[in-house]
Formats: C-alpha cells, structure tokens, sequence
C-alpha cells in the first residue's frame, strides 16, 4: 500500500501518514531496501534467534497476525499493520520479558522487526 493512499494517522503527530516526516523516512528507508551493511545471508548469533522468536510471539498476541508472518524484513507499518498503540505494546512487551530497556530515542528507529530484534539482542548479549 502506497503511503499516498493510507489515511492512517502518525503515532507522533497525529497528522495523516502522508504528511508525516516519520512516515516519510519509513518510507525512504523501505524503498532503497532496509538498511545499508544488512545481507539477508548474515548469521544470526544466539541472542538473534531468542529476540526474533520472542517478538513473533509478541507481535503475534498484541496483534493476533500468525506467528509465521513477523518476519525479520517486515515493516511493523506497512507490512504487518502495526499502529502507533500497538507498537508500544510490542516495545513494552519485549522490554519486560527480555528484562532489557528501550529508549524511547531506539524505539523511534524500529521500522522493521529486524531492527527491534538486533536492539534486543545487542542488550542481551551485553
């Protein structure tokens, strides 16, 4: 779905997703493919696989989407529709049972559950 379409709101603002600057970097980052460095082929440490696992059964219950479907490249916007209510629970979900803490500055950059899992991993691993 094209952003240009959407007539949800911003979680921030308030403001339609097309006039959102959030919205906008979402958008720039998922058209020049996610984030530079990233290969689909890296390994996954031990702290990854936990992270991706216990955030699709997160996803999975504050959404109710199939547990199969949060993958790693998957927007929580655009992909798996994941409102501005819904992600917060997801953040506050992983920070209570991974015992870890999220900024609220981090959890602006998760645009992908990739990037919430990498997040808690790091803080797991250290």
């Amino acid at each position: 779905m094209l952003l240009a379409q959407s007539t949800r709101t911003c979680c921030k603002w308030g403001r339609a997703l097309t006039n959102c600057p959030r919205a906008w970097r979402i958008r720039d980052l998922a058209v020049r493919g996610g984030y530079p460095g990233y290969r689909p082929d890296m390994p996954v440490s031990p702290h990854q696989a936990e992270a991706r696992a216990g955030l699709a059964e997160i996803v999975h219950l504050v959404t109710g989407l199939p547990v199969e479907e949060v993958q790693p490249d998957r927007a929580f916007v655009d992909d798996l529709r994941v409102d501005s209510l819904a992600m917060v629970e997801i953040i506050e979900g992983a920070a209570r049972r991974f015992d870890v803490r999220i900024d609220d500055e981090a959890a602006k950059g998760f645009v992908r559950v990739r990037d919430l899992a990498d997040h808690v991993a790091a803080r797991l691993a250290g």
